[in-house]
Protein backbone atom coordinates (compact mmCIF):
# COMPACT_ATOMS: atom_id res chain seq x y z
CA UNK A 1 0.00 0.00 0.00
CA UNK A 2 3.07 2.30 0.10
CA UNK A 3 2.60 3.19 3.77
CA UNK A 4 5.16 4.78 6.07
CA UNK A 5 6.65 2.36 8.65
CA UNK A 6 4.51 3.59 11.55
CA UNK A 7 1.33 3.27 9.43
CA UNK A 8 2.39 -0.20 8.32
CA UNK A 9 2.65 -1.30 11.96
CA UNK A 10 -0.72 0.25 12.90
CA UNK A 11 -2.37 -1.33 9.87
CA UNK A 12 -0.93 -4.75 10.66
CA UNK A 13 -2.19 -4.48 14.25
CA UNK A 14 -5.70 -3.78 12.97
CA UNK A 15 -5.63 -6.58 10.40
CA UNK A 16 -4.23 -9.17 12.79
CA UNK A 17 -7.13 -8.59 15.18
CA UNK A 18 -9.39 -10.20 12.55
CA UNK A 19 -9.98 -13.90 11.95
CA UNK A 20 -8.18 -15.70 9.13
CA UNK A 21 -11.45 -16.17 7.23
CA UNK A 22 -12.17 -12.44 7.42
CA UNK A 23 -8.60 -11.63 6.35
CA UNK A 24 -9.11 -13.77 3.27
CA UNK A 25 -12.11 -11.65 2.33
CA UNK A 26 -10.28 -8.39 3.10
CA UNK A 27 -7.36 -9.43 0.90
CA UNK A 28 -9.65 -9.44 -2.14
CA UNK A 29 -10.81 -5.86 -1.63
CA UNK A 30 -7.68 -3.76 -2.36
CA UNK A 31 -7.13 -0.10 -1.53
CA UNK A 32 -6.26 1.29 1.87
CA UNK A 33 -9.54 3.00 2.76
CA UNK A 34 -11.66 0.00 1.72
CA UNK A 35 -9.33 -2.37 3.57
CA UNK A 36 -9.55 -0.38 6.82
CA UNK A 37 -13.33 -0.06 6.54
CA UNK A 38 -13.64 -3.82 6.10
CA UNK A 39 -11.23 -4.58 8.94
CA UNK A 40 -12.83 -2.23 11.46
CA UNK A 41 -16.53 -2.21 10.53
CA UNK A 42 -17.03 -5.12 8.12
CA UNK A 43 -18.27 -2.75 5.39
CA UNK A 44 -17.57 -4.20 1.96
CA UNK A 45 -17.48 -7.81 3.10
CA UNK A 46 -20.06 -10.23 1.72
CA UNK A 47 -20.67 -13.41 3.67
CA UNK A 48 -21.48 -16.42 1.48
CA UNK A 49 -25.07 -17.58 1.68
CA UNK A 50 -25.68 -20.96 3.25
CA UNK A 51 -27.35 -23.07 0.58
CA UNK A 52 -29.61 -25.94 1.41
CA UNK A 53 -30.51 -25.08 5.01
CA UNK A 54 -33.56 -27.05 6.14
CA UNK A 55 -34.79 -24.12 8.25
CA UNK A 56 -33.81 -21.12 6.08
CA UNK A 57 -33.81 -22.09 2.40
CA UNK A 58 -37.46 -23.06 2.26
CA UNK A 59 -39.66 -23.51 -0.79
CA UNK A 60 -43.24 -22.24 -0.71
CA UNK A 61 -46.00 -24.56 -1.93
CA UNK A 62 -49.30 -22.68 -2.23
CA UNK A 63 -52.52 -24.67 -2.29
CA UNK A 64 -56.24 -24.02 -2.22
CA UNK A 65 -57.27 -23.04 1.33
CA UNK A 66 -58.68 -25.99 3.24
CA UNK A 67 -60.10 -26.60 6.71
CA UNK A 68 -57.55 -28.41 8.89
CA UNK A 69 -58.83 -27.82 12.43
CA UNK A 70 -62.30 -27.11 13.77
CA UNK A 71 -62.64 -27.70 17.50
CA UNK A 72 -66.40 -27.25 17.24
CA UNK A 73 -66.44 -30.60 15.43
CA UNK A 74 -63.60 -32.52 17.13
CA UNK A 75 -61.85 -31.94 20.44
CA UNK A 76 -63.86 -29.10 21.94
CA UNK A 77 -62.52 -25.77 23.10
CA UNK A 78 -58.78 -25.34 23.62
CA UNK A 79 -57.95 -24.34 27.17
CA UNK A 80 -54.18 -24.07 27.40
CA UNK A 81 -52.08 -25.99 24.85
CA UNK A 82 -53.02 -28.50 22.13
CA UNK A 83 -50.63 -29.96 19.56
CA UNK A 84 -51.18 -30.98 15.93
CA UNK A 85 -49.37 -33.60 13.85
CA UNK A 86 -49.06 -32.75 10.16
CA UNK A 87 -48.93 -36.40 9.16
CA UNK A 88 -52.67 -36.48 9.92
CA UNK A 89 -55.26 -35.05 7.55
CA UNK A 90 -57.90 -32.55 8.56
CA UNK A 91 -60.57 -35.14 9.33
CA UNK A 92 -58.58 -36.04 12.47
CA UNK A 93 -59.06 -32.54 13.84
CA UNK A 94 -62.55 -31.63 12.67
CA UNK A 95 -61.52 -30.40 9.24
CA UNK A 96 -61.71 -32.20 5.88
CA UNK A 97 -59.84 -35.31 4.78
CA UNK A 98 -58.56 -33.57 1.65
CA UNK A 99 -56.65 -31.10 3.81
CA UNK A 100 -53.61 -33.39 4.10
CA UNK A 101 -50.37 -31.35 4.36
CA UNK A 102 -47.97 -34.15 3.40
CA UNK A 103 -50.03 -34.93 0.29
CA UNK A 104 -50.63 -31.30 -0.71
CA UNK A 105 -46.94 -30.37 -0.39
CA UNK A 106 -45.52 -33.76 -1.41
CA UNK A 107 -43.06 -34.03 1.49
CA UNK A 108 -42.70 -35.84 4.81
CA UNK A 109 -43.93 -34.26 8.01
CA UNK A 110 -40.45 -33.24 9.21
CA UNK A 111 -39.77 -31.31 6.00
CA UNK A 112 -42.22 -28.55 6.95
CA UNK A 113 -40.35 -25.44 8.04
CA UNK A 114 -43.50 -23.34 8.33
CA UNK A 115 -47.18 -23.33 7.41
CA UNK A 116 -49.28 -20.50 6.04
CA UNK A 117 -52.54 -20.54 7.95
CA UNK A 118 -55.56 -18.51 8.94
CA UNK A 119 -56.67 -18.95 12.55
CA UNK A 120 -60.13 -18.03 13.77
CA UNK A 121 -61.28 -18.02 17.39
CA UNK A 122 -64.94 -18.11 18.33
CA UNK A 123 -67.12 -18.33 21.45
CA UNK A 124 -65.20 -16.68 24.25
CA UNK A 125 -68.08 -17.03 26.68
CA UNK A 126 -66.07 -19.19 29.09
CA UNK A 127 -62.63 -17.78 28.28
CA UNK A 128 -62.74 -14.49 30.13
CA UNK A 129 -61.65 -11.21 28.60
CA UNK A 130 -59.31 -9.92 27.44
CA UNK A 131 -57.67 -13.03 26.07
CA UNK A 132 -55.34 -14.33 23.36
CA UNK A 133 -54.46 -17.31 21.19
CA UNK A 134 -50.92 -18.08 19.98
CA UNK A 135 -49.54 -20.52 17.39
CA UNK A 136 -46.01 -21.85 17.73
CA UNK A 137 -43.76 -24.85 16.99
CA UNK A 138 -44.00 -27.68 19.49
CA UNK A 139 -41.49 -27.39 22.36
CA UNK A 140 -41.41 -23.59 21.99
CA UNK A 141 -42.10 -21.30 24.92
CA UNK A 142 -43.12 -18.34 22.75
CA UNK A 143 -46.40 -16.66 23.70
CA UNK A 144 -46.62 -14.09 20.93
CA UNK A 145 -50.32 -13.40 20.40
CA UNK A 146 -51.82 -14.16 17.01
CA UNK A 147 -55.48 -13.45 17.81
CA UNK A 148 -56.85 -11.30 20.64
CA UNK A 149 -60.37 -10.88 22.05
CA UNK A 150 -61.71 -8.22 24.36
CA UNK A 151 -65.22 -9.49 25.13
CA UNK A 152 -66.44 -12.71 26.72
CA UNK A 153 -69.48 -13.82 24.72
CA UNK A 154 -70.67 -16.75 22.62
CA UNK A 155 -70.94 -14.50 19.56
CA UNK A 156 -67.37 -13.19 19.66
CA UNK A 157 -65.18 -14.22 16.70
CA UNK A 158 -61.89 -12.91 15.35
CA UNK A 159 -59.28 -14.12 12.88
CA UNK A 160 -55.74 -13.52 11.69
CA UNK A 161 -53.44 -15.03 9.07
CA UNK A 162 -49.78 -15.86 9.74
CA UNK A 163 -46.75 -17.87 8.74
CA UNK A 164 -46.21 -20.26 11.66
CA UNK A 165 -42.89 -22.03 12.17
CA UNK A 166 -43.04 -25.82 12.55
CA UNK A 167 -40.96 -28.13 14.72
CA UNK A 168 -38.62 -30.26 12.55
CA UNK A 169 -36.96 -32.29 15.30
CA UNK A 170 -39.07 -35.40 14.78
CA UNK A 171 -41.59 -34.76 17.55
CA UNK A 172 -45.02 -36.32 17.11
CA UNK A 173 -46.62 -32.87 16.74
CA UNK A 174 -45.23 -30.08 14.57
CA UNK A 175 -47.14 -27.10 15.99
CA UNK A 176 -49.46 -26.20 18.82
CA UNK A 177 -52.11 -23.67 19.73
CA UNK A 178 -51.98 -21.93 23.10
CA UNK A 179 -54.96 -20.04 24.50
CA UNK A 180 -55.40 -17.97 27.63
CA UNK A 181 -58.85 -19.49 28.22
CA UNK A 182 -61.31 -21.99 26.73
CA UNK A 183 -62.13 -20.98 23.15
CA UNK A 184 -62.99 -22.71 19.88
CA UNK A 185 -60.25 -22.57 17.25
CA UNK A 186 -60.61 -22.99 13.47
CA UNK A 187 -57.51 -23.34 11.27
CA UNK A 188 -57.46 -23.09 7.49
CA UNK A 189 -54.21 -23.93 5.69
CA UNK A 190 -53.26 -22.24 2.41
CA UNK A 191 -49.61 -23.05 1.88
CA UNK A 192 -46.48 -24.74 3.20
CA UNK A 193 -42.80 -23.82 3.38
CA UNK A 194 -40.73 -26.99 2.94
CA UNK A 195 -37.05 -27.88 3.23
CA UNK A 196 -35.00 -28.05 0.01
CA UNK A 197 -34.68 -31.50 -1.50
CA UNK A 198 -32.03 -32.84 -3.85
CA UNK A 199 -33.25 -33.06 -7.43
CA UNK A 200 -31.64 -35.03 -10.27
CA UNK A 201 -29.90 -33.21 -13.10
CA UNK A 202 -32.12 -32.33 -16.05
CA UNK A 203 -30.04 -33.12 -19.17
CA UNK A 204 -30.75 -32.97 -22.89
CA UNK A 205 -28.60 -33.55 -25.98
CA UNK A 206 -28.39 -30.96 -28.71
CA UNK A 207 -28.79 -31.71 -32.36
CA UNK A 208 -25.57 -32.48 -34.22
CA UNK A 209 -23.41 -30.06 -36.15
CA UNK A 210 -21.65 -31.53 -39.17
CA UNK A 211 -18.70 -30.83 -41.42
CA UNK A 212 -17.15 -32.88 -44.24
CA UNK A 213 -13.37 -32.36 -44.34
CA UNK A 214 -11.45 -33.55 -47.38
CA UNK A 215 -9.06 -36.49 -47.21
CA UNK A 216 -6.12 -35.61 -44.95
CA UNK A 217 -7.68 -32.31 -43.85
CA UNK A 218 -7.92 -31.16 -40.25
CA UNK A 219 -11.16 -29.80 -38.87
CA UNK A 220 -12.62 -28.10 -35.79
CA UNK A 221 -16.32 -28.43 -35.12
CA UNK A 222 -18.56 -26.93 -32.44
CA UNK A 223 -21.87 -28.40 -31.37
CA UNK A 224 -25.01 -26.24 -31.34
CA UNK A 225 -25.30 -24.00 -28.30
CA UNK A 226 -27.28 -25.15 -25.28
CA UNK A 227 -30.74 -23.74 -24.70
CA UNK A 228 -31.11 -20.87 -22.24
CA UNK A 229 -30.73 -22.06 -18.65
CA UNK A 230 -28.68 -25.13 -19.59
CA UNK A 231 -24.91 -25.58 -19.32
CA UNK A 232 -22.69 -27.54 -21.69
CA UNK A 233 -21.17 -30.34 -19.58
CA UNK A 234 -19.70 -32.74 -22.16
CA UNK A 235 -18.94 -33.20 -25.84
CA UNK A 236 -19.97 -35.95 -28.19
CA UNK A 237 -17.85 -36.33 -31.32
CA UNK A 238 -18.19 -38.96 -34.00
CA UNK A 239 -17.18 -39.71 -37.57
CA UNK A 240 -19.55 -40.88 -40.27
CA UNK A 241 -17.47 -44.02 -40.81
CA UNK A 242 -15.41 -46.11 -38.39
CA UNK A 243 -11.69 -45.44 -38.07
CA UNK A 244 -11.58 -42.48 -40.46
CA UNK A 245 -10.34 -39.79 -38.08
CA UNK A 246 -7.40 -39.08 -35.82
CA UNK A 247 -8.98 -37.13 -32.93
CA UNK A 248 -6.75 -34.36 -31.62
CA UNK A 249 -9.20 -32.92 -29.10
CA UNK A 250 -12.56 -33.82 -27.63
CA UNK A 251 -13.71 -31.44 -24.97
CA UNK A 252 -15.83 -28.43 -24.21
CA UNK A 253 -15.27 -24.72 -24.39
CA UNK A 254 -17.25 -21.59 -23.67
CA UNK A 255 -18.29 -21.55 -27.32
CA UNK A 256 -19.56 -25.11 -27.35
CA UNK A 257 -18.22 -28.64 -27.65
CA UNK A 258 -14.98 -28.77 -29.60
CA UNK A 259 -14.31 -31.77 -31.84
CA UNK A 260 -10.93 -31.41 -33.49
CA UNK A 261 -9.09 -33.93 -35.59
CA UNK A 262 -7.80 -35.03 -38.98
CA UNK A 263 -9.65 -37.00 -41.62
CA UNK A 264 -7.35 -40.00 -42.18
CA UNK A 265 -9.44 -41.65 -44.87
CA UNK A 266 -8.90 -41.38 -48.60
CA UNK A 267 -11.99 -39.24 -49.24
CA UNK A 268 -14.16 -36.54 -47.70
CA UNK A 269 -16.05 -37.85 -44.66
CA UNK A 270 -18.82 -36.37 -42.47
CA UNK A 271 -17.89 -35.49 -38.87
CA UNK A 272 -20.47 -34.75 -36.19
CA UNK A 273 -20.52 -32.86 -32.88
CA UNK A 274 -23.20 -32.54 -30.23
CA UNK A 275 -23.32 -31.44 -26.59
CA UNK A 276 -24.94 -32.71 -23.42
CA UNK A 277 -26.64 -29.76 -21.78
CA UNK A 278 -27.71 -29.93 -18.14
CA UNK A 279 -29.32 -27.83 -15.44
CA UNK A 280 -30.21 -28.31 -11.79
CA UNK A 281 -33.99 -28.05 -11.58
CA UNK A 282 -35.48 -26.03 -8.75
CA UNK A 283 -37.72 -27.41 -6.07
Amino acid sequence: MGLAPEWKQATMNILLSNSSSKLAQIARIGGYQATMAAATTGVGLVEPKVIGSSVIDLTFHPFTPCRYVDTRVVGGKIAGTRGYDLINNGATYGGVAGCAPTTLAGVGENSFGAMAMNITITDTSTAGAPGFAAARPVNSSALTSLVNWYLAAATVSDANAAIVQMDQSGSNDEFEIVTSGPVHVIIDLFGAFTSPEATPLDCVNTAESTVSPAAGATFSLNAPACAAGYTNVSASCRAGFFNTVNWASIGSSHAGSDCQGTNTSGSAQPMFASAKCCRIPGH
